[in-house]
């Protein structure tokens, strides 16, 4: 019957869904504990030499690095305070006081009005001092302050509001305008307020770039053009590690991040995909903008990676994401304890695939999101067709309906049953996988997530926020096509032909 045939095709595609992501949860999986042997060897080599500090930053890499590092300039673009910023912002300094070579941090804010302008002058610097003279020698827009450690020093930008782009966006470009000729940063990297870092990701994530470009290029030297070998950027990803108390949006959030964990996890060093959490650049890149980044940014752009992802797509030039690039993001019940807030956190996450800055994204974006769309579609018409069948057998193995139900359980719903089984025995063999990475990367730090999503009640919580998931995004779709509006931390954002036109500050 027809109702059969339609049965059989949501199976078989709900099926193949379900296959790809277990293939890739599996592979993801294998690269995550090759990874860990890795790096246990190296601190089983390095303890045996009692090796130390830095040098054991240095010992837990694949490849010899130069001596010292290229300089660093680490972008914070904050707003806010949240329950694990000190703890995050700390982190960042920890993982500075690792990197041997020159490092700044740049904290950017919108207002000295925000929250956070103040815990990080606060909490996070030891004091403020200044020499004689010192304030008329300041960089317009920022304050100067010192930090723990004299070779480290700490600005905090303030930014003012953003009227072209998102704030985020904004406050990163506002950072890049203080770079200058006496800061002679190598890299510069872009780091989201709201993570915890291990101590030795920056050495990490200039690693990874080095050794992709075949550059050994030492602080203070500047390679010149096509000089690392096609490489555009560094990048990571996050890990998410939902609270105990966690209810079902966490979940929903997680589910989300698990899919999109696959493009990082499976290409080996290298993706064509970047997290906005985490992206390393040369300062060149950013100051001459030889490929359009930061004008694209500033005109009009919304998402910071998906705008540097399409143009080195678009370019052909190459997005590093090494093994060990992962990052612990802890999913706090006080901060997604509401629907609304995930589903704000949909609309957005879909808003930005109708953004671009050239038909070639375009092109790219919708059909992400088409594909996106189709694929959650037939998922969900297999999830409810057999949860349906389920039903009705139950209701008539108890007596409780008569027997002849249209929907019944066929050989195509076995097929999907057992690639839903397998889909989700790979998926703890990953989530297994990258616990044991997370926890020999942080062991210095004495965080553990090992067993955070152990137990029964969770998974059926990250099944239940996969379907919630994906039965959000065909609406969050629809609704980024039709409507041109969206709110991101108490801001409106506009768009017209794929580009942010009107900003609008909330202000209560």
């Amino acid at each position: 019957s027809d109702v059969g045939m339609v049965r059989i095709l949501f199976d078989l595609h709900g099926a193949f869904v379900l296959i790809v992501l277990a293939v890739g949860w599996a592979v993801s999986a294998v690269n995550k504990r090759r990874e860990a042997t890795r790096i246990r060897t190296k601190k089983k080599v390095g303890s045996d030499r009692n090796v130390a500090g830095v040098a054991n930053a240095r010992c837990q890499v694949a490849e010899p690095l130069p001596s010292p590092l290229p300089s660093l300039c680490v972008v914070v673009p904050a707003k806010g305070v949240k329950r694990n910023s000190l703890r995050n912002w700390r982190s960042f300094l920890d993982a500075a006081d690792a990197y041997d070579g020159k490092v700044g941090i740049k904290f950017c804010v919108e207002s000295d009005a925000d929250p956070a302008f103040a815990l990080i002058r606060q909490k996070i610097l030891e004091d403020e001092q200044e020499e004689p003279g010192a304030a008329s020698r300041r960089r317009r827009g920022s304050k100067k302050v010192s930090s723990r450690r004299e070779d480290l020093p700490v600005d905090v930008v303030v930014a003012g509001r953003a009227a072209t782009c998102s704030q985020k966006l904004h406050n990163m470009i506002s950072s890049i305008a203080t770079l200058n000729e006496s800061d002679a940063f190598d890299f510069v990297l872009f780091l989201d307020d709201d993570i915890f870092v291990y101590p030795t990701l920056f050495v990490q994530l200039v690693h990874d770039f080095l050794a992709s470009s075949g550059s050994q290029c030492s602080s203070g030297s500047s390679a010149g053009d096509g000089g690392d070998g096609g490489v555009f950027m560094a990048t990571a990803y996050p890990f998410d590690v939902p609270s105990p108390d966690s209810g079902l949006s966490p979940f929903c959030v997680a589910a989300y991040h698990l899919r999109l964990i696959i493009f990082f996890s499976i290409g080996g060093a290298l993706s064509r995909f970047a997290w906005g959490g985490c992206m390393l650049f040369r300062c060149r890149e950013l100051v001459e903008d030889p490929h359009g980044l930061v004008r694209a940014w500033r005109h009009g752009g919304y998402s910071d990676d998906l705008i540097a992802s399409a143009i080195a797509n678009a370019r052909k030039l190459r997005i590093v994401c090494g093994a060990s690039a992962i990052v612990a993001q802890q999913l706090d019940a006080s901060e997604w304890g509401s629907f609304a807030r995930y589903w704000n956190y949909c609309r957005r996450q879909v808003f930005v695939l109708d953004t671009y800055c050239s038909p070639f994204e375009r092109g790219v974006n919708h059909m992400l999101m088409a594909i996106h769309a189709y694929l959650s579609l037939g998922f969900l018409g297999a999830v409810a067709t057999n949860a349906a069948a389920l039903v009705a057998a139950s209701l008539e193995r108890f007596h409780l309906v008569e027997g002849g139900s249209v929907v019944r359980l066929g050989w195509s719903s076995f097929v999907f049953l057992a690639s839903l089984a397998l889909a989700m025995a790979a998926l703890w063999r990953f989530v297994a996988a990258a616990e044991d990475l997370i926890d020999l990367l942080y062991s210095s730090t004495g965080v553990t997530v090992k067993g955070s999503w152990r137990g029964w009640a969770k998974w059926a919580k990250v099944w239940a926020g996969m379907c919630i998931d994906m039965t959000s995004f065909v609406p969050a779709a629809a609704m980024a096509l039709a409507s041109p509006h969206i709110e991101w931390s108490r801001v409106r954002y506009s768009k017209k032909n794929g580009k942010v036109r009107e900003v609008v500050h909330i202000e209560h």
